[in-house]
């Protein structure tokens, strides 16, 4: 029987997103710690990793923003199927 088998299907699609968000942090600390050590080496290279690592940042806080803000929206979808005088409440 596998780990997840008795936990109730939100908990483990909840796992399932938090494992993302993992995944994609340990992308941007690679490509941080890669950017840091091939940038070029002349009078610039403070600009270089600067620029680089700060996108790479950026590019993962409004990644994981967009991302966790879809798990609990704001706005609820309704169904399209349904006569408006018998939308039930």
């Amino acid at each position: 029987m596998a780990t997840g088998e008795n936990q109730p299907i939100e908990l483990r699609s909840n796992i399932i997103y938090s494992w993302s968000l993992l995944v994609g942090l340990i992308v941007v600390v690679a490509a941080s710690v890669a950017a840091w050590f091939f940038a070029p080496k002349n009078e610039s290279r403070t600009v270089w990793r600067s620029t680089l690592i700060l996108s790479f940042i950026s590019c993962y806080l409004m990644w994981a923003i967009v991302f966790l803000a879809q798990l609990n929206p704001l706005i609820a979808p309704k169904r399209a199927d349904i006569r408006p005088g018998h939308v039930p409440n």
